[in-house]
């Protein structure tokens, strides 16, 4: 199902999270959703009932903004911006001084002091993070004028029912493919480090004659060996003492 809507992508956005609760909770399903600055698109499973029309046009602005809301806290969207202003905010300490933080732990952190200061509603960061999404990253004002219009008949809904994409559509259609086209696809050393993290035993027996070098790159074997071995720059003995520290530990 596809939305021709040309209010811009903040307007668009809030709309999608809107209806998605809507039909998650009146039909019992949670459509993939796309959005851009023309419209939405939503994708059903083939055994999803029926979605009622009304759903979309019987969204007043007050439900809207409510159950916006309700579902921001647990979106995507606020998480990203609840971290960009802890870091902004010195919230995400580094471990050490000079290193750069992961991405990956940066979103744990964010997530788990996301967790703490939800006990603290009046939280600065946490208001100023509803205050961006509401306003930065989605136009609630906008939607809510939109959705006042409709209900009062200045703007009318028309459905369509067509077997070719119209063009607004096909861009839809077009990002929403090239987003999960790749999904479960992962760089090759990302699925290397993938492999290396099941056990072994379990990887021998589905994947008899793989040769395991192949996961492991040489100048990286080389590194860690130099190190082991005290033979890579930095790590070699500089004295008469380290060298015979060194010479008792390798045996």
């Amino acid at each position: 199902m596809v939305i021709h809507s040309p209010f811009g992508g903040r307007v668009n956005g809030a709309w999608a999270v809107a209806l998605t609760s809507v039909m998650r909770e009146r039909v019992g399903i949670t459509p993939e959703v796309m959005t851009n600055d023309d419209g939405i698109i939503f994708r059903f499973n083939a055994d999803d009932p029926n979605v009622p029309f009304e759903l979309v046009t019987q969204l007043s602005a007050h439900e809207a903004r409510e159950r916006i809301l309700r579902e921001l806290p647990e979106s995507a969207v606020f998480g990203a911006q609840f971290r960009k202003n802890a870091a902004t905010a010195l919230l995400l300490t580094k471990p050490h001084a000079g290193k750069r933080t992961p991405f990956w732990l940066q979103r744990l952190r964010a997530k788990d002091l996301l967790a703490f200061v939800r006990r603290t509603p009046d939280f600065p960061i946490l208001v100023e993070t509803y205050r961006d999404v509401l306003s930065d990253v989605f136009d609630l004002p906008h939607l809510e004028l939109v959705l006042t219009r409709i209900a009062t008949g200045e703007i009318q809904i028309v459905t369509h029912e067509s077997v070719v994409p119209s063009p607004v559509a096909s861009g839809l259609l077009f990002n929403f493919v090239s987003t999960y086209l790749y999904e479960w696809d992962a760089p090759k050393a990302e699925r290397s480090l993938q492999l290396l993290s099941v056990p072994r035993q379990t990887l021998q027996e589905v994947m008899q004659g793989i040769d395991w070098s192949e996961l492991l790159k040489p100048e990286a074997l080389a590194q860690v060996l130099g190190r082991a071995q005290h033979t890579a720059q930095g790590y070699q003995a500089r004295t008469a003492e380290e060298l015979a520290f060194y010479l008792r530990e390798a045996g």
